[in-house]
């Protein structure tokens, strides 16, 4: 089944982990969101090489990144849009685009594709994959 409709249920589901996921990223507490992660997600993340392996892989890269400097750009808000699911039993596929604004005024475009399975009856984020299309303002 492939739907855009976010009333679906599966889709409404992975969606609220998809933004609980961008929420945790602008608030600090990423708990919700890596909840709905499984405990051995893979992650492409736009400004890492390598394949990020696992929630312990995903805190290690957060911790591994530098704090805010004075005066640097930092991001200020994430919005997802577009969603498109295929669900094909207990295996969902989203694609979906963010709009990446930071403090300079600047908007990265980014394409995010993720795997989800339902375990448990909820869906998990088993793999995740972004990147920047393009950054568009200032920078």
């Amino acid at each position: 089944m492939r739907t855009d409709d976010p009333a679906q249920p599966d889709l409404a589901e992975i969606w609220a982990v998809v933004h609980a996921v961008y929420a945790g990223f602008l608030s600090g507490d990423t708990t919700a969101g890596d909840a709905g992660m499984d405990p051995e997600v893979t992650l492409w993340d736009s400004e890492a090489e390598p394949l990020v392996r696992g929630r312990a892989g995903l805190a290690a890269l957060r911790a591994a990144r530098p704090g805010p400097a004075p005066g640097a750009v930092a991001v200020v808000a994430v919005e997802a849009l577009d969603p498109l699911l295929d669900v094909e039993g207990d295996v969902a596929l989203l694609r979906h685009r963010l709009l990446v604004r930071t403090t300079d005024g600047a908007v990265e475009h980014v394409r995010n594709t993720s795997a989800w399975r339902r375990r448990g009856g909820r869906w998990l984020m088993l793999h995740n994959h972004e990147d920047v299309v393009r950054r568009v303002g200032a920078g």
